[in-house]
């Protein structure tokens, strides 16, 4: 969704969702999970509906409406951001925070700091122009982090865990969402 925004105003032709991310200042990969659990069960307590990736990289929230975001936790290990899929993009905070203005669809979004930064370590030099036959690889970047990566991944017990959570807390909060 930034590589759209930025490179063209709009979303990338075939693209089917909407990406974004929360910038988590957590210093481990087990305490960005915390944190992500956390934000996933107060968005549940609000009423939003939850989906949980099947291995646990994202979540996707929802109202009801048919229209759905999808949530990546944006989170650092020392200088690198650990991007999707456990790719390591020499970036920090700063290059996140605090967020900038940008348009997509000709309505006002916020991106980060310096995204065609973030665009070029994720992408390469060449994201500016369009490759309908680009695949993702975590190694494009010169450094991962899937061990750290695999550590902030919701495993099947936490996610049972927190579905029980939920289904008891429902009992006394039924607007909570799903």
């Amino acid at each position: 969704t930034l590589l759209g925004c930025v490179r063209e105003g709009n979303l990338i032709k075939n693209d089917d969702d909407f990406d974004a991310g929360y910038v988590s200042l957590k210093k481990s990969p087990k305490e960005v999970k915390r944190e992500t659990i956390e934000i996933i069960t107060n968005l549940l307590k609000q009423g939003f509906n939850i989906t949980i990736n099947y291995i646990g990289r994202l979540f996707r929230i929802d109202n009801g409406t048919g229209v759905h975001l999808d949530i990546l936790t944006v989170w650092f290990k020392g200088d690198w951001n650990v991007a999707y899929g456990g790719a390591g993009i020499k970036l920090g905070v700063d290059d996140f925070l605090p967020v900038s203005n940008g348009t997509l669809m000709s309505s006002d979004v916020y991106v980060p700091n310096r995204s065609e930064v973030f665009l070029s370590g994720y992408y390469g030099e060449g994201w500016r122009v369009p490759d309908p036959g680009y695949v993702s690889n975590n190694k494009q970047t010169g450094k991962t982090f899937i061990k750290d990566y695999h550590k902030n991944l919701m495993t099947q017990l936490e996610f049972l865990k927190l579905q029980k959570k939920i289904e008891l807390e429902k009992k006394t909060n039924p607007e909570m969402g799903i």
